[in-house]
């Protein structure tokens, strides 16, 4: 696996949608920034309409499909158009493997979007663009279409799913896999991760839609709650400049990111504190 590549993730959160609906307009704005990158094979998962969550399909002009480690790709673009103009399309997610590819997870350009979740990811190699110009176009599209209240950018190793940690999702490594069998099976009491404060958080009380941070990151968007819960315009760590009336970029150098997370934790304005 190309585990040792590296690639610029963003994610953003926003208040889940109770019609999670996805737009036509909002599929072509993430195929609009694929093509930008030339990003291809672009190849789509969708939920609703027929799809499911695990078919793979190839998002192309083409009428063919085509096959790729011995599984064919059925092309259904026309099929998610038709899905999209009727309303019908809940989740989606679009992704590019790699040249070198031997799966699927070995991808150079991922976008996820799931309406009833409040839930964006996007993912690129990070030769392809800076990570700022990755979270300001991200945050672009994202906010065309909802309310983002809270976002933030992050580099790390393929192999490291960086989709996976956008949401706090377990890793599928074996050692993981061992590991949650054996808590799993003794009922030990193990003192909950990062990781999993803030997967309990997104799919309960979500209070970093209202000034809760997960850490403190290169790259920051926040709301008008978190800037008030944090202090942020006294704060004197990093950069703030307002992105539009109620959003914010908080910038912070790589060598002040401890120090930033470390003010998040004396004001009590860290997500996994709320678990302790």
């Amino acid at each position: 696996m190309n585990s040792k590549r590296l690639v610029e993730s963003v994610a953003y959160f926003f208040k889940p949608q109770r019609e999670p609906v996805v737009s036509e307009a909002l599929v072509h704005s993430i195929v609009e920034l694929s093509n930008s990158l030339g990003a291809r094979p672009l190849f789509f998962t969708a939920l609703g309409a027929g799809f499911e969550l695990d078919d793979c399909c190839a998002f192309s002009d083409d009428t063919a499909g085509l096959e790729l480690w011995e599984n064919p790709i059925p092309n259904r673009k026309t099929e998610l158009l038709d899905a999209l103009r009727r309303n019908t399309i809940l989740g989606i997610g679009f992704d590019v493997p790699l040249p070198t590819a031997r799966c699927r997870s070995e991808w150079s350009f991922s976008f996820y979007f799931y309406p009833g979740l409040g839930r964006v990811y996007c993912g690129a190699l990070a030769t392809e663009m800076t990570k700022a110009s990755l979270l300001l176009r991200t945050y672009e599209i994202a906010s065309r279409f909802f309310d983002v209240r809270y976002g933030f950018a992050y580099c790390m190793p393929l192999g490291d799913e960086p989709d996976c940690y956008a949401y706090g999702s377990p890793r599928t490594s074996l050692a993981d896999l061992r590991q949650w069998l054996a808590t799993r099976s003794t009922e030990s009491r193990v003192p909950a991760t990062d990781d999993e404060c803030w997967r309990r958080e997104l799919e309960g009380p979500r209070r970093h839609l209202e000034g809760l941070f997960r850490d403190a990151y290169p790259l920051n968007v926040v709301s008008s709650a978190h800037v008030r819960r944090a202090a942020l315009e006294s704060a004197g760590i990093g950069l703030l400049k307002k992105l539009d009336e109620s959003h914010w970029l908080w910038e912070i150098d790589e060598e002040h990111l401890s120090d930033a997370s470390d003010y998040l934790a004396r004001g009590q304005s860290l997500v996994r504190q709320q678990y302790i």
